[in-house]
């Protein structure tokens, strides 16, 4: 086995043979493990991934609080980012709250009707999770969505 590391190169194969144990290069110290990994207890390095169904209307009462979910998932954690109809939210919406994994409107507004994107973005990629918001007025009581 050979390591890379800051323009270091190691060759550890001799020491991967002696088996797990701390080895000194220099004024570093690394740890080597030698041994296998299970499988179930090791997420995958890679893209954020969407991890549970979301229903992607969604309707709300007028005045009432509604909070969008972005259940995202990825190793490195992705970076979230929310828009609405094309703009970013930011702390300048007094309403409007971003969460770790989720988006929360308080007081929701007759203008707050229309389409949210949760992005999600680490160094593999990214993956976008939409939602269509309906807010539903006293006028709308008798629709069915």
């Amino acid at each position: 086995m050979n390591y890379y590391d800051n323009d270091a190169f190691f060759a550890l194969r001799e020491r991967a043979q002696a088996g797990s144990g701390s080895y000194t290069e220099g004024e570093r110290t690394r740890r080597l493990v030698i041994g296998s990994l299970d499988p179930g207890t090791v997420s995958p390095i890679g893209p954020p991934r969407v991890s549970q169904h979301v229903a992607h209307r969604q309707a709300v009462r007028l005045g009432r609080t509604v909070k969008l979910t972005c259940p995202v998932e990825g190793d490195p954690p992705a970076l979230i980012m929310w828009t609405k109809d094309g703009r970013n939210i930011h702390s300048g919406w007094s309403r409007f709250r971003v969460l770790p994994l989720a988006l929360r409107i308080k007081a929701v507004e007759t203008e707050d009707a229309g389409t949210y994107v949760c992005k999600a973005a680490n160094g593999f990629g990214s993956v976008n999770v939409n939602y269509t918001l309906i807010v539903i007025g006293d006028h709308d009581a008798g629709l069915c969505l």
